[in-house]
């Protein structure tokens, strides 16, 4: 892996500083480049633009330049955490109450820790282009041949409950690369462990796989199967289940991982608890049919499992896709910035 692609959605600045300080820790961990890209659009006034395209080529620079300053700005108000450890010195020996600040009463040891960014400096290249904005990411992913998109995945719906943003699961449907959906306010908590809920029984396909393997190496992280069933005969789901245990033996062959057979009646809720019950940092989730991703793309999860969408998910690009066509975009952009 090589190159995260971020789109931003400039008019919620607080979602948009969550979704690129999401995409620059992953970037430092993989020592990755990141791609800062937003789409616009221009009113009906300007559409004589699209006629000249010089005029337009100055106005998307113009507008890079603009997303540079948000960029710098975004990163500014991003405070980091202090966490105040106050560890009780009721029978702690006298060597170690040496070893640290005490508190004025003399109850506690007193550490003061500061959640800060790594100081690993990450390129940043930013780069916006006028249209709509799927079209234009699924063009630009093309351009900068990205291995990884980040976006935001959540945003309120016109009765104030969560809903999935439409651009961000037509890019889930379309990608030829994993795409993550970053939940609004989520904060970066590492990629210790991954749960990729899978159907066995639905063969996944060696490409898929492929992709998934790279991610898991790139970022080092635990990978837990998630299978959930609803036969009540174990025996006979886990012999069903035995061509696709023998795929993930032959794709993932330098990758460790645990296979978890669970028998469940409600399979979403369920993918969603298991992962709560994990603590785990990214829900990954493969394009077949009639599966947990297909109800986000389809947009019928209920108020309930939307709530419970705490963590970033990650949606594997299937074998074969098609991305409508576009105006191209350039992939002749300067590095802006480094953080």
């Amino acid at each position: 892996m090589k190159t995260i692609l971020v789109p931003l959605k400039l008019d919620s600045p607080q979602d948009c500083s969550t979704t690129l300080l999401y995409a620059l820790h992953l970037a430092r961990l993989a020592d990755l480049q990141v791609v800062v890209f937003n789409a616009f659009s221009i009113d009906l006034e300007s559409t004589v633009l699209y006629e000249d395209p010089k005029r337009m080529h100055e106005l998307e620079k113009e507008k890079a330049r603009e997303l540079e300053e948000r960029i710098h700005k975004m990163k500014n108000y991003c405070s980091s955490d202090i966490v105040l450890k106050f560890n009780s010195t009721v029978g702690m020996e006298n060597d170690k109450l040496l070893q640290h600040p005490v508190t004025r009463s003399g109850f506690h040891t007193l550490l003061e820790h500061k959640d800060v960014l790594p100081q690993k400096a990450v390129n940043i290249t930013c780069v916006c282009k006028s249209g709509a904005p799927y079209e234009q990411i699924m063009c630009a992913t093309a351009a900068y041949d990205a291995d990884l998109i980040v976006m935001g995945m959540l945003e309120t719906g016109v009765a104030g409950e969560p809903v999935i943003r439409s651009t961000t699961l037509s890019v889930m449907r379309h990608s030829r690369v994993p795409v993550i959906g970053v939940p609004k306010g989520r904060k970066f908590n590492g990629l210790k462990s991954v749960v990729y809920a899978s159907d066995l029984l639905n063969v996944p396909e060696p490409v898929l796989l492929q992709k998934l393997r790279d991610f898991v190496n790139a970022f080092r992280c635990r990978l837990h199967v998630l299978h959930l069933h609803q036969n009540k005969d174990l025996k006979a789901e886990y012999a069903l289940a035995q061509n696709g245990l023998d795929m993930l033996d032959r794709e993932l062959y330098d990758v460790s991982f645990h296979v978890i057979f669970q028998q469940k009646e409600d399979l979403d809720a369920d993918v969603l608890e298991y992962v709560y019950e994990q603590k785990a940092d990214l829900l990954i989730l493969s394009p077949n049919r009639h599966t947990f991703i297909e109800k986000l793309l389809n947009q019928s999860l209920t108020q309930r499992l939307m709530a419970k969408i705490f963590v970033p998910i990650m949606a594997l690009p299937a074998a074969s896709f098609s991305a409508p066509g576009a105006r191209p975009a350039q992939a002749k952009s300067k590095k802006t910035d480094t953080f």
